[in-house]
């Protein structure tokens, strides 16, 4: 399975993302805003930690970047989609920032319009940890469904339904029950991080064999142990050393 990550001028999310579908087994596929196409991909993950700015903003992005073109149509496909935090608002019909609180003040700009969804930017910073429950997710995603895992939210803005537009399925809630995921047809935007650090979600999705990030650290301490020399250690630390 080739899952393609779409990278930003500026971004941190999306190598966090390719090394987490590495570690699935996937192949992952690197996907620049400026390319044309999606190069076959099975699947698109759209991350968050990219920088802002006027011309970096989401809703610019979803309007003018090329790869967002074959975005639309890979999702017209049914195939999956995942957005992460900036990438979920990106994937919803509109971002505002009527008083300038992530670049220009009354900034209305499009967004993919895959998701009924608006985000409205506001001056905190929501960071926190939260124990997030999946609903009854479907399609590609139906895997998740009511699975329980650790993660935590890091996002400027609060996303609503559209008030025009038929509600979207709420897909993911956080410790609270407040709805921080949603979901339509194959295209679900989260704004949860640490969803690839889950060793829960990763053997709901890909089987028990799945490896987790714990797994990676418990390989690690395991080579460290066999191959240092500890009494080497103890004689460089030592006073006489």
């Amino acid at each position: 399975m080739r899952v393609g990550v779409v990278s930003y001028p500026g971004a941190c999310d999306d190598r966090d993302a390719m090394h987490a579908v590495g570690l699935m087994g996937a192949e992952p596929a690197r996907l620049w805003h400026a390319d044309p196409d999606l190069g076959g991909v099975d699947a698109v993950i759209i991350p968050g930690g990219f920088s802002y700015g006027d011309y970096l903003r989401p809703g610019a992005l979803a309007a003018l970047s090329p790869v967002m073109r074959g975005v639309r149509a890979h999702a017209a496909a049914g195939r999956p989609v995942l957005g992460i935090c900036g990438g979920l608002q990106i994937l919803g019909e509109a971002l505002v920032d009527p008083d300038g609180h992530d670049g220009e003040a009354g900034f209305n700009g499009p967004g993919l319009g895959l998701l009924p969804l608006v985000t409205r930017y506001e001056r905190d910073k929501r960071v926190r940890r939260t124990t997030l429950r999946f609903a009854q997710t479907q399609a590609a995603w139906a895997p998740w469904a009511g699975v329980e895992a650790a993660g935590y939210e890091i996002h400027c803005g609060t996303t609503v339904p559209h008030p025009d537009l038929p509600a979207p399925v709420v897909a993911l809630r956080d410790t609270d029950g407040a709805a921080i995921g949603w979901q339509h047809g194959n295209v679900l935007g989260v704004y949860a991080h640490g969803l690839f650090e889950s060793p829960e979600l990763l053997r709901a999705m890909w089987g028990a064999t799945a490896p987790a990030l714990e797994d990676s650290f418990d390989l690690l301490a395991d080579l460290v142990e066999s191959h240092l020399d500890r009494g080497l250690l103890d004689r460089l630390l030592s006073p006489a050393g």
